[in-house]
């Protein structure tokens, strides 16, 4: 009991300072790796460059993660996040423009960029809170994106995300077995 109480008191201590040093978080403040999908100590990725589409999204102890992400505005494609990539099939795809940096809370990360008219907001969140326990127990990490008008016009807009199966393995020499599983919902998972 005493042990909890200690550990609480200490997590309450820290978030408090945590809270308070954000106020002091430079608007240009970048660190050295941001974090996109950090579930666990297996399933992790992160971006070490300054743009999401300059370099290659790879775990913390470094092992390859590809990923791509690509905006349709008004049929003309843009990628906004991993790096040009045969394998990904984003070769030769223009670049959207990211808007200064990553923002890093504790909980999530979110770039902007400006592609054919529109600002497209992309936020990888991991609930890791814990006053919300069932939150905290499912292994995933939402990737939310919006997109608004910068120039007044009506726009069509659709987006692709995708990572590679690097995601899955330790190594990117093994082998990895997928398979679509139709959801009562309509949707199809992969598995």
């Amino acid at each position: 009991m005493k042990q909890t109480v200690v550990w609480m008191l200490v997590g309450l201590i820290v978030t408090l300072l945590v809270t308070n040093a954000r106020a002091d978080i430079p608007s240009d403040f970048r660190p050295p790796s941001v974090p996109l999908i950090v579930m666990d100590p297996l399933t992790e990725v992160w971006i070490s460059s300054d743009n999401l589409t300059d370099g290659r999204a790879a775990s913390w102890y470094g092992a390859r993660r590809s990923m791509a992400g690509l905006v349709s505005v008004d049929g003309d494609v843009y990628r906004f996040a991993g790096a040009a990539d045969a394998t990904m099939g984003t070769s030769g795809i223009p670049v959207a423009q990211q808007v200064g940096y990553a923002t890093v809370t504790p909980t999530s990360s979110a770039y902007q960029f400006t592609a054919g008219g529109v600002l497209l907001t992309v936020q990888y969140t991991t609930p890791f809170l814990a006053a919300e326990l069932d939150f905290m127990s499912r292994p995933v990490t939402y990737i939310t994106l919006t997109a608004e008008s910068t120039d007044g016009r009506s726009h069509t807009v659709h987006v692709y995300v995708d990572s590679s199966a690097e995601i899955a393995v330790n190594d990117v020499n093994e082998q990895v077995q997928w398979q679509r599983v139709p959801q009562a919902s309509g949707l199809t998972a992969l598995r």
